[in-house]
């Protein structure tokens, strides 16, 4: 049972790092991320009317405001072609709308997910406690004087068991990223239409340079640059938490080896 709860809080703590990876990347980095991904594919160069650098800037920041819910509309006006003017057009906000609904719904089920492990941890320690208190029942007195491999052996540490847990669910992990990472970069097109196919139910998601500037605002490498940027991240934040616990691991085993 406890191994159980173990492979569950690390699949959630494991779902929960990916969801804080990209909000890393995409609100922790302030403009930066934008600005250089905006400048490698000379984005401005491609607008429908002339833009500057801290104006489109601007309107990125309103943007991701509005797709994690901070505020209510995608109203927002810049200076193009030196008139003051709304950016985006009904159907690109009509798009935004649905994409607001990924962004809030994946930060709500990371907030769950962590509100989950902290009741999984309560479970352990629980589980924990009522087996440390069997081993000191009046009726357990006897087994002391059995042969040492007869004994009952103290409940693993919470710690240790998440250690074991997270490390052998993280390989898993990796396992299954990696082939999700390969066909995505086989042919990243081809994985990014099925993606938008599975996520939305209308084709607000296909957009025409020569009249929505949020395609041409965000090209194709943008998107796989960021995907690509999120996963570094991600996986530098795995492969840290796993040398962590399988330094803990070991601990606990030469500690086990010493006191026998």
């Amino acid at each position: 049972m406890r191994r159980l709860l173990g492979i569950l809080f690390s699949i959630l703590l494991l779902f929960a790092l990916l969801i804080g990876s990209a909000e890393l990347l995409l609100y922790g980095t302030g403009s930066h991320w934008y600005e250089r991904e905006y400048t490698k594919y000379n984005v401005r160069d491609h607008m429908i009317k002339e833009i500057s650098m801290e104006s489109l800037l601007d309107v990125t920041d309103q943007m991701m405001d509005y797709l994690r819910g901070d505020r209510e509309d995608l109203v927002i006006y810049a200076e193009r072609d030196g008139v003051m003017q709304e950016f985006f057009t009904d159907r690109e906000k009509a798009h935004m709308d649905d994409v607001r609904g990924l962004f809030i719904g994946g930060l709500r089920l990371a907030h769950i997910a962590l509100a989950i492990c902290l009741v999984l941890l309560i479970c352990l320690f629980a589980q924990r406690r009522r087996a440390l208190r069997e081993l000191q029942q009046p009726a357990n007195v006897v087994l002391k004087t059995a042969a040492p491999d007869q004994l009952p052996k103290e409940p693993v540490p919470v710690r240790i068991t998440l250690a074991r847990c997270f490390t052998g669910t993280s390989l898993v992990l990796f396992a299954v990223a990696g082939v999700i990472a390969g066909l995505f970069a086989s042919d990243f097109n081809k994985y990014f239409v099925i993606f938008h196919h599975i996520f939305f139910d209308n084709d607000l998601w296909i957009l025409y340079p020569a009249k929505d500037d949020m395609i041409n605002m965000l090209p194709e490498g943008f998107f796989s640059d960021t995907a690509l940027a999120i996963l570094i991240i991600y996986i530098v934040a795995v492969v840290l938490l796993v040398i962590l616990s399988i330094s803990v691991s070991r601990r606990y085993r030469r500690r086990q080896k010493q006191a026998a």
